[in-house]
């Protein structure tokens, strides 16, 4: 009897680092999609500024480029 209490205290106490184990792999694998994640975000985002910045250009040039306005 007295073996007993021992052996379910150190079942569980695998138990727990067996979840824990998992949880902590779990985790790993989030913060993994989630750089990725941020990561696409973050491309798409520098192109939709380069678009942008390109636009921004050609309005320049072309309101440059116009005569002098009518009065």
């Amino acid at each position: 009897m007295a073996d007993e209490p021992d052996n379910l205290v150190l079942e569980l106490l695998r138990q727990i680092r067996d979840d824990q184990r998992a949880m902590r792999e779990e985790m790993d694998e989030m913060r993994l999609d989630l750089t990725t994640r941020i990561d696409g975000n973050t491309l798409i985002l520098n192109f939709l500024a380069g678009l942008v910045s390109d636009h921004e250009d050609r309005i320049t040039a072309l309101e440059g480029s116009d005569t002098e306005p009518a009065e």
